[in-house]
């Protein structure tokens, strides 16, 4: 069998920070000893087994910033996209070059050679 006593004290310095800690708690009045304690089990709970944890609201809190970022970067591609739309609508030589360039379109008297790198 284990003994205790020698495992104990073989471990002393170890546990000299929680035997501290257990300490102070019992040094205190019975009303501040109830109220650390309940505070205590309180951290505990939200912090590992409520349905809205901490964890997972720094998750949360993660995930928000990741879509706002998102958000951010597809306005930025409409607004080019805006931009190239007026300048298609705007210049017939431009939409011909973008024809050309992006669905290889031609006119009747011309060949095209389609280069692969």
């Amino acid at each position: 069998m284990i003994d205790i006593k020698n495992l104990l004290k073989s471990n002393k310095d170890k546990l000299e920070p929680a035997i501290e800690v257990k300490n102070k708690v019992m040094s205190l009045n019975p009303i501040n000893r109830f109220l650390t304690i309940g505070l205590s089990v309180f951290v505990v709970y939200m912090t590992f087994f409520d349905d809205d944890n901490f964890i997972r609201r720094i998750r949360l809190w993660h995930e928000i910033n990741r879509l706002q970022s998102e958000v951010k970067r597809y306005e930025s591609e409409i607004n080019e996209s805006k931009i190239e739309l007026e300048k298609l609508q705007m210049h017939k030589e431009t939409l011909e070059k973008y024809a050309r360039e992006e669905y290889l379109m031609k006119k009747e008297n011309e060949d095209i050679f389609i280069i692969e790198e």
